[in-house]
């Protein structure tokens, strides 16, 4: 019997749970019980002082880093547990790959490809196995460009108000996010020119995503040490460091 275009079938299930299978498959070796890698550390430093101090290490990832610092305050002080939500992101992301590309009208063959080249990706895998908030990025941003596209099919305010509390979820965990928090913005923004009815949709959630990115802004951002703003604007500020 047909499905209905885009809806969820047991193929798509199966697949989606061969790759996460195999994408956890080729991840899990990279857990440890030696030391952390030295920028994972870093990382995890926050869980082995006081929050105040703990505030002023988080650098780009508020949320990430107090919700990474209870994690590790909570459960056994070995490499492997500090390693597992990472692990856990990684391979949630490769579900999430394939359900965006579904979503954004992509063929079964198309979401299935885009799922196993992440689920192989070295770098991809690299960091699965690691401690830092990279695959949460990944979901995230797969999040953010879903609820934008649900909005563009249906522009009600309470899909522009989604979009609006994933935006800012995304900035306040991760500042990576933003260039993918933008291109959603400006989706809004450019699909409200043409329908004067959804302008103050858009001027809504610009509105929502300025604040909140000026409050990260005042509260953390501003406070990035000199150095560390040399390598990234050496290496790529916050996109390729």
């Amino acid at each position: 019997m047909p499905t209905r275009r885009g809806a969820v079938t047991r193929v798509d299930v199966a697949i989606v749970v061969g790759l996460c299978a195999f994408g956890a498959a080729i991840r899990a070796p990279g857990l440890t019980t030696q030391d952390l890698w030295f920028d994972d550390a870093w990382a995890a430093l926050p869980a082995h002082v006081g929050i105040g101090d703990a505030l002023r290490m988080v650098v780009t990832t508020p949320l990430y880093t107090l919700a990474l610092r209870t994690w590790l305050i909570v459960g056994p002080h070995d490499t492997w547990y500090a390693q597992l939500p990472a692990l856990f992101f990684g391979v949630a992301g490769i579900a999430a790959v394939y359900a965006l590309v579904r979503a954004i009208g992509g063929s079964r063959p198309g979401a299935s490809v885009a799922a196993a080249v992440l689920a192989v990706s070295p770098v991809a895998v690299t960091y699965s196995a690691r401690v830092k908030e990279y695959p949460c990025d990944l979901l995230l941003a797969c999040l953010v460009l879903w609820l934008a596209e649900r909005w563009r099919r249906d522009p009600t305010l309470a899909r522009a108000a989604w979009l609006a509390a994933a935006s800012t979820l995304a900035l306040w965990t991760s500042a990576s996010t933003a260039a993918v928090v933008g291109g959603a913005a400006a989706l809004v923004v450019i699909t409200s020119l043409a329908a004067p009815r959804l302008r103050s949709q858009a001027a809504s959630l610009v509105a929502v995503l300025l604040v909140a990115s000026g409050v990260l802004w005042v509260v953390f951002l501003r406070h990035i040490p000199a150095q560390l703003r040399t390598n990234w604007r050496t290496h790529g500020f916050l996109f390729g460091y």
